[in-house]
């Protein structure tokens, strides 16, 4: 069995949408899809789908953390926060299934 048979039509709605974008977000647009993929029905989960597709290999989560501090000196105390930068490519694997994926009647 092939990753596109295993494949939910959102997640090969969403691979296909990776392949035509590149990479995700988007610096603009909705749900960080750039043009009519921001208003697909699956696009609110497209964070979920992303990742289910890096877990098939299909897309590479290129994700940083960021690590803040802050010293409040009044309290004299240390503040830390994380913040997550998303961003998911889409991996040689992904282009080859949306390529299989398009030529399948």
């Amino acid at each position: 069995m092939t990753a596109t048979q295993r494949l939910s039509s959102r997640q090969r709605q969403c691979l296909q949408a990776l392949a035509e974008q590149g990479e995700w977000p988007a610096r603009r647009g909705d749900f960080g899809w750039k043009g009519s993929a921001g208003q697909a029905g699956w696009a609110p989960k497209t964070r979920e789908l992303l990742a289910s597709l890096a877990a098939l290999g299909l897309a590479a989560d290129e994700s940083t953390i960021t690590v803040a501090g802050s010293i409040n000196y009044s309290a004299g105390s240390l503040t830390r926060s994380t913040a997550r930068a998303r961003r998911y490519t889409i991996t040689d694997k992904g282009r080859e299934a949306a390529r299989r994926d398009e030529q399948r009647p």
